[in-house]
């Protein structure tokens, strides 16, 4: 864009927005990368034949939410892709429900409760998750992506058994037992969770070095010909 860190630069958000989808959708980002990586190779005279594998951390741009926070969000996400895609199963919620967790309004919202309160408020939102995921069940809104995650945060941070009369009861885990690959954020269900490192991704990359001072002037660059940019979950 022959653009210098002197010239007056506005750039529309939209702009950005638009030309990531493009570079998404015909698949660019890996074309892109190789050509700049091989550019700066032939630049800084790097000797790509000596590499290495560090690991770094890419943090989630979601919101880190509590437990209780992580049901209503995703509670809220299904009931809003449920009334878009399946309108006349979304009448069948209940109208209590649909104030406390879509239209956010009323004494009982959660989103005005005060942080001791979530402790106290946990199981009613778990039992209204427990009672959603049944009642679609057999229904088209199981097809549902955010279905599967109601049934992800029913199984992860939570625990159906049945007692004598074979009635399902549910309880909530203890915070030492739900696993670091759990839902973080319905907005950004791949990302998970490590206790140093916070919520997000543990990314392995493959990039170049040098052996002695001499070629230390050399930057490190990273190798996408070696699966440079392999995101993996965190793990404890």
């Amino acid at each position: 864009m022959d653009i210098t860190p002197q010239t007056p630069l506005y750039i529309c958000e939209r702009t950005l927005r638009n030309y990531r989808h493009v570079v998404r959708e015909h698949r660019l980002a890996s074309l892109l990368f190789q050509q700049l990586t091989d550019r700066l190779i032939r630049t800084f005279t790097v000797d790509p034949t000596l590499q290495r594998i560090d690991s770094t951390t890419v943090r989630s741009a979601a919101r880190t939410l509590t437990r209780l926070g992580i049901v209503v969000e995703t509670v809220s996400k299904s009931l809003r892709e449920l009334a878009r895609r399946e309108p006349l199963l979304y009448t069948g919620v209940a109208p209590a429900v649909i104030q406390l967790y879509v239209e956010r309004d009323g004494e009982g919202c959660f989103a005005l409760i005060k942080a001791g309160a979530s402790s106290r408020r946990l199981p009613e939102a778990v039992t209204v998750l427990g009672g959603l995921v049944p009642q679609f069940a057999t229904t088209t809104a199981a097809t549902l992506a955010s279905s599967h995650l109601l049934r992800r945060v029913l199984s992860e941070p939570c625990e159906v058994n049945r007692d004598a009369s074979g009635t399902p009861t549910i309880q909530i885990k203890a915070a030492a037992e739900i696993p670091c690959e759990s839902l973080q954020h319905p907005a950004d269900p791949d990302s998970s969770y490590h206790a140093h490192r916070g919520q997000g991704y543990a990314v392995q990359i493959m990039e170049t070095y040098a052996e002695d001072d001499q070629a230390a002037g050399a930057p490190p660059l990273p190798r996408h010909s070696l699966t440079s940019l392999r995101t993996l979950p965190f793990i404890r």
